[in-house]
């Protein structure tokens, strides 16, 4: 799984913006994310998986446990699928 274009993520204030920089003749906008839903982004950038990336955000967020870490990469990435950026 991985994601179709190539994205440049920028954030402030915990608001964070992918656009796609290239190779996105199908897709015209901007991915609005929180700041967990970038951390998601970004391993999905890296090509991890969606284990890896909840073990990211377990990492990332002391005190979170795998049941909700897989369960907010699941929710970001079917918003990824439905908006057709994902490719499996």
């Amino acid at each position: 799984m991985k994601l179709k274009y190539n994205f440049t993520l920028t954030g402030l204030g915990g608001e964070y913006v992918a656009v796609p920089l290239d190779g996105a003749e199908n897709f015209h906008g901007i991915v609005k994310l929180n700041e967990s839903g970038a951390e998601v982004f970004r391993g999905l950038s890296e090509g991890q998986d969606p284990k890896q990336v909840a073990q990211r955000l377990m990492e990332k967020y002391s005190g979170l446990d795998a049941a909700t870490a897989d369960k907010a990469v699941s929710v970001v990435i079917d918003q990824l699928k439905a908006s057709g950026l994902i490719d499996e």
